[in-house]
C-alpha cells in the first residue's frame, strides 16, 4: 500500500493539529472540523503523528478521534480514501470501532486485500469476536489467501455468531464451493419419514463445530425400512459410523390431524413399535453403528381434545413413547432423542411454516433445526472421543454470584433464593459431572485465603476443595494456571474445558491456548447450567467403571506423587507403589473402555490410530488378531484399565498396531509389562519375530522411543511409518522386576 506522502500535507494543518496536541481539550473538535475540510490531510497527520498521539492523549480520547475520522471516510464518496483509511486503520486497530473499521475495510477498492488486510482483520476479531461483517471479511481474505483450513473455521465462527436460517444456509453452500479440509471424518446417515433436506446444513455445522468432517448420506424419505434392513442399501454400502432416524407420528398416525378412537390409534401405535424394534434388531445384525431414534411427536396440538374411550392424544403419545424407550433401548447402542424436550427450547414448537408441511412434507420448522442438529451432535462427541475431561472454572461470577475480594465471603451471592440458587445449581450439575469422570478444576484471579474460605466454610457451597483435582488462585495469567492444571493432571491441553464469566478472558484464552474449549456463558446465570449441560464435549454413550472411578484415581495420584517426592530413589519409589497388573483379552464388558483409550489417548499411543468400537468387536472376536487390555493396582488405589493393544497374528509374525496407554500411568514400566506378554504370547505361539510399528504424531513423543528402549531394530521409515523388529529366537522382553504380572488367557 502506498505510503502517505508527509510533504503533501500543508503546512498550516499540520501546525494548527500539533498546536492541539497540547491542549487535550481541544484536540477532538480541532480534528473533527479539520477532517471536514480536508481529509486526506487528516489522515496523513493521523499517521505522521502516531507517535505524538500515543504519549499525548488517553485511550479513550485516541479512540474518540480515530472513530471520527475513520467514519468520516465511511461517509465520503472519494474512493480515492481507501488506500490511507486502511492505513490509519491497520496503524489504530487497537483503538478503532470494528464496526467502522468493517465499513471501511469490506469497501471495494481496485486493490488486493489478502496479503495486508489479514492481521489487521485478525487483529480487529480479537477485540470483537462476534462481528458479523469482519467474519465475512476474514473468510473471504482466507479463501483469497487460500488458507482453506482458517476459511472453514471462519464460516463455522460467522454461523454460530448469526445462525439465521439464511447465514447457515449461505455458510453450508459456500463451504460447498471451497476444497475439503483435513481432519478427522464422521460418516452419518439420516434416515427419515419425511423431507430433511433442510436439516442437513444444520448437521454439518453442528458436526464440524465439533472439529469433525462430516460424510453425509441422507436417504430418501419414508425409505428408512428398507435402508435399515436390506444387504443391498446404499446405506449398508455406506457404513455408517452413526445413523439418525428422524421419525414424525403424523407420517404414521394422519388421524392425529382429528378426534379418532383410542383403541384405533392403539393399533396403529402398536404396529410401529414392533416395526421399530424389529428394523433396530435387523440393522443391530449387521452393524455396530449407534442408532439414534426420535421419539413421536405431533405438529397438531389438541391436549384439550378428548379422544373417543376417554384421555387424550398427547396423553396416549406420551404413554406410546415410554413404551418405545423400554423397546428400542434394550437394543445394543439404541438410544431414543427426546423430541418433545427438544421442541420445548422453541416457541414455536415442531413446526412454524405450516404450508411447507403440505408442499414439502417437511416435520420440522426451522426454528427448531439446530436444536436437532445440536441434539445429533451430543451422540457424536463422545462416539468420537471428544469427551472432555476436565471442566477448569472461574470463581467470582461463575461459581457465585459478586466478587469475593471485594464483597467479602459472606455477602457473595450462593444459596438456596436467588440471586445465588442459580450457582448452586450449577454447582450440583458440575458435582454431578464429577460421578461420570469429569474432573474440576479451579482457575481463577483472586485473593486465595478468601476464596478458600468461602470454598470451605460457606453454607451455600455445594462443591468443597475434596472435589477439586487442581487449584490455581492467584493473580498469575489465566492461561499460565491452565498449562499448570494440566501439567499436574498428566493431561493434554486438549482435555480441558474452561468456564468463565469474563469474555476477556474466554477469549485470551481462545487466542493463546486454542486446544482449550472455551465455551460462551450468558450474560444471564440462570441460564449457565443449560448451557454447560448441553455441551456435546461433556456427553456419554456408555458409563464406564473407569469413568465412575476415575475423581479417586486422581486422589490417589496425589498421594503417589507424595510418596514419591519422600523416596530416595525412583526404583525405591515403585518398589514401594507394589504394582500389580492383569492382563487378558478383551471382553464386551471391556470394549467400551478399550474403545475410550483409542479414541482419546494422544501421549503414549504408538499410532494414533483410532478404531471405531465396532471395529474393535470384529477384532476381539477374529482368530487372526488379538487385542488385549491390562488393567493396573497399587497399594494407593485401582488404576482402572489403562493400556489396550492390538496386534495381528501371521505365520511365523506377530505385528503390533497399536499399543496406548492412559498418560496417568507413564513411568511406572506398565507398558514394559504388556509387551513383555505379548512377546512372550507370540513365541508361544511359534512366531520367530515380533513387529512393533510407530507413527509419529504432534503429540506422541513419550512413546518415540518405546521400541528402542525394549531391543527392537529399526527397519527402513516408509512416509511416516517406522516398523520395529524383534528377533523372538535371540531377544526377550522382561517384566520390570516391581510389577507382578498375571495373564489371563481364553480357555
Amino acid at each position: 500500500m502506498e505510503r502517505i506522502r508527509i510533504h503533501d500535507i500543508s503546512a498550516d494543518l499540520r501546525a494548527r493539529l500539533e498546536r492541539s496536541l497540547s491542549q487535550p481539550r481541544t484536540i477532538e473538535q480541532s480534528v473533527a472540523a479539520l477532517a471536514h475540510l480536508d481529509l486526506h490531510g487528516t489522515l496523513a497527520w493521523l499517521l505522521a503523528a502516531q507517535d505524538n498521539i500515543r504519549s499525548t492523549l488517553s485511550s479513550s480520547a485516541i479512540s474518540r478521534i480515530v472513530d471520527t475520522v475513520v467514519r468520516a471516510c465511511a461517509s465520503a464518496t472519494d474512493p480515492g480514501l481507501l488506500p490511507d483509511a486502511h492505513t490509519v486503520i491497520s496503524c489504530f486497530k487497537d483503538f478503532v470501532s470494528p464496526d467502522l473499521a468493517a465499513e471501511i475495510i469490506g469497501a471495494p477498492s481496485g486493490e488486493p486485500k489478502h496479503a495486508t488486510f489479514r492481521p489487521m482483520v485478525h487483529a480487529l476479531l480479537t477485540r470483537d469476536p462476534q462481528n458479523q461483517r469482519l467474519l465475512h471479511i476474514a473468510t473471504e481474505l482466507a479463501i483469497a489467501s487460500n488458507d482453506i483450513s482458517s476459511a472453514h473455521r471462519l464460516l463455522t465462527r460467522l454461523a454460530r455468531v448469526e445462525d439465521s436460517v439464511a447465514t447457515v444456509y449461505n455458510v453450508f453452500k459456500r463451504r460447498g464451493e471451497l476444497p475439503p479440509v483435513e481432519g478427522p471424518h464422521i460418516r452419518a446417515a439420516l434416515l427419515s419419514s419425511f423431507t430433511v433436506d433442510s436439516l442437513l446444513p444444520y448437521v454439518d455445522l453442528e458436526f464440524r463445530d465439533l472439529g469433525l468432517v462430516p460424510e453425509l448420506y441422507v436417504a430418501p424419505f419414508n425409505s428408512w425400512v428398507r435402508e435399515l434392513v436390506s444387504d443391498t442399501s446404499q446405506l449398508r454400502s455406506f457404513q455408517p459410523e452413526i445413523v439418525l432416524l428422524a421419525i414424525s407420528i403424523d407420517d404414521f398416525v394422519p388421524e392425529l390431524a382429528a378426534s379418532f378412537s383410542s383403541s384405533h390409534a392403539q393399533e396403529k401405535g402398536q404396529a410401529l413399535l414392533t416395526q421399530l424394534g424389529d428394523v433396530a434388531r435387523d440393522f443391530r445384525r449387521w452393524s455396530n453403528a449407534p442408532l439414534i431414534v426420535h421419539s413421536l411427536y405431533s405438529a397438531f396440538r389438541s391436549p384439550l381434545v378428548p379422544v373417543d374411550g376417554g384421555g387424550s392424544s398427547p396423553r396416549w403419545l406420551d404413554l406410546l413413547n415410554l413404551q418405545l424407550f423400554d423397546e428400542l433401548t434394550a437394543i445394543a447402542s439404541v438410544y431414543v432423542l427426546n423430541m418433545n424436550e427438544l421442541l420445548l427450547h422453541r416457541r414455536h414448537g415442531a413446526f412454524d411454516t405450516p404450508k411447507l408441511r403440505y408442499m414439502a412434507r417437511m416435520r420440522l420448522g426451522h426454528s427448531v433445526l439446530g436444536e436437532v442438529a445440536r441434539a445429533y451432535a451430543r451422540y457424536v462427541a463422545p462416539l468420537k472421543g471428544l469427551r472432555r475431561k476436565c471442566v477448569v472454572l472461574d470463581l467470582d461470577n461463575t461459581l457465585w454470584g459478586g466478587i469475593v475480594g471485594e464483597d467479602g465471603p459472606h455477602r457473595i451471592q450462593l444459596g438456596n433464593t436467588s440471586p445465588g440458587i442459580e450457582y448452586q445449581d450449577l454447582q450440583r450439575y458440575l458435582l454431578s459431572l464429577t460421578r461420570q469422570g469429569i474432573l474440576l478444576a479451579i482457575n481463577s484471579k483472586n485473593n486465595r485465603e478468601d476464596a478458600l474460605e468461602v470454598i470451605r466454610s460457606h453454607e451455600g457451597m455445594v462443591l468443597r476443595e475434596e472435589y477439586f483435582s487442581a487449584i490455581r488462585i492467584n493473580w498469575l495469567p489465566k492461561t499460565d494456571n491452565m498449562v499448570s492444571i494440566a501439567k499436574e493432571l498428566d493431561i493434554g491441553l486438549d482435555a480441558l474445558i474452561f468456564l468463565d464469566d469474563n469474555p476477556h478472558e474466554r477469549e485470551l484464552m481462545r487466542q493463546v491456548l486454542p486446544d482449550v474449549l472455551v465455551p460462551d456463558l450468558p450474560t444471564d446465570p440462570s441460564l449457565y447450567r443449560q448451557a454447560i449441560e448441553l455441551l456435546p464435549q461433556l456427553q456419554t454413550l456408555a458409563l464406564t467403571e473407569e469413568d465412575r472411578h476415575r475423581v479417586e484415581h486422581y486422589t490417589a495420584n496425589r498421594h503417589r506423587k507424595q510418596v514419591r517426592v519422600s523416596a530416595q530413589s525412583v526404583e525405591d519409589y515403585l518398589e514401594s507403589l507394589r504394582i500389580s497388573v492383569e492382563i487378558t483379552h478383551a471382553t464386551e464388558a471391556s470394549l467400551p473402555r478399550i474403545h475410550q483409550l483409542f479414541q482419546r489417548t494422544n501421549q503414549f499411543n504408538l499410532t494414533s490410530r483410532r478404531y471405531e468400537i465396532d471395529q474393535l468387536a470384529t477384532f476381539a472376536r477374529d482368530p487372526a488378531k488379538r487385542l488385549y487390555s491390562l488393567t493396573a493396582r497399587d497399594r494407593f488405589g485401582d488404576h482402572g484399565l489403562v493400556a489396550a493393544a492390538l496386534v495381528f497374528v501371521e505365520p511365523g509374525c506377530w505385528s503390533v498396531d497399536s499399543i496406548l496407554m492412559s498418560c496417568r500411568v507413564i513411568g511406572y514400566g506398565i507398558e514394559t509389562a504388556l509387551l513383555a506378554l505379548l512377546s512372550n504370547d507370540a513365541r508361544s505361539a511359534g512366531a520367530n519375530s515380533l513387529i512393533g510399528l510407530y507413527i509419529e504424531s504432534t503429540k506422541n513423543a513419550p512413546a518415540s522411543d518405546f521400541y528402542r528402549r525394549h531391543g527392537f531394530i529399526p527397519e527402513t521409515p516408509q512416509d511416516r511409518l517406522l516398523r520395529w523388529h524383534l528377533d523372538l529366537t535371540h531377544a526377550t522382553v522382561s517384566s520390570p522386576p516391581w510389577i507382578t504380572c498375571e495373564a489371563i488367557h481364553d480357555s
